[in-house]
């Protein structure tokens, strides 16, 4: 009786060692074939989150370029600069003495900007030598009249508001400069008066 018991409990070891080896092999096809079991899941699962670290490492080497950036992922054309970046242009475009918050970037490369605040308004002034309107306001043309000193005043509407800018030519270089924050037309030719030259 006792040799047929330790017979007994050593087939079922054995039984109970191949059923576990056998379930093994199981989950490691489960793991190839995508059938979900609940061995599979715990390496799928430090997996995912082995995946999500290595992630989170890479992207913390990668410099941040959001700002460098619009939302569509094209690079940002404006580049903030100081006045010698303006000055490089050789366009002599400069704020008028008494303007304050002066700011001077450079669009693409090819227009120098400059944007400044004068009698309570903000106004930006552009010059390049690229052909075109380098103004960046879109709506329309409500009203265009001529300066008496070589530029022409052209009032914007885009439906809401209405805008102004100013348009000449010196030297080869087009100039432009704009207001969109409600300044009035007599205003906006006393800045021109200020920064045409």
């Amino acid at each position: 009786m006792k040799r047929l018991f330790a017979v007994l409990i050593a087939a079922i070891m054995i039984f109970a060692l191949v059923a576990c080896t056998g379930n093994q092999g199981n989950n490691e096809t489960g793991n190839e074939t995508g059938i979900e079991t609940e061995s599979a899941t715990v390496p799928a699962t430090e997996s995912a989150e082995a995946t999500e670290s290595a992630e989170a490492t890479e992207s913390a080497d990668v410099p941040d370029t959001t700002g460098d950036t619009s939302m569509s992922g094209v690079p940002n054309p404006v580049v903030e600069g100081d006045k010698d970046a303006v000055d490089a242009f050789g366009f002599g475009i400069h704020a008028p003495a008494e303007a304050e918050n002066v700011r001077y970037s450079v669009i693409d490369g090819k227009i120098a900007q400059i944007d400044f605040d004068y009698s309570g308004n903000a106004f930006c002034l552009r010059a390049s030598k690229e052909e075109g309107d380098i103004s960046g306001l879109h709506g329309e043309k409500v009203a265009t009249k001529d300066l008496a000193v070589r530029g022409t005043l052209t009032q914007i509407s885009d439906g809401e508001n209405t805008y102004y800018k100013v348009e000449w030519e010196r030297e080869g270089a087009n100039y432009v400069l704009t207001n969109t924050d409600g300044a009035t037309e007599i205003q906006i030719i006393e800045v021109y008066e200020e920064v045409r030259y």
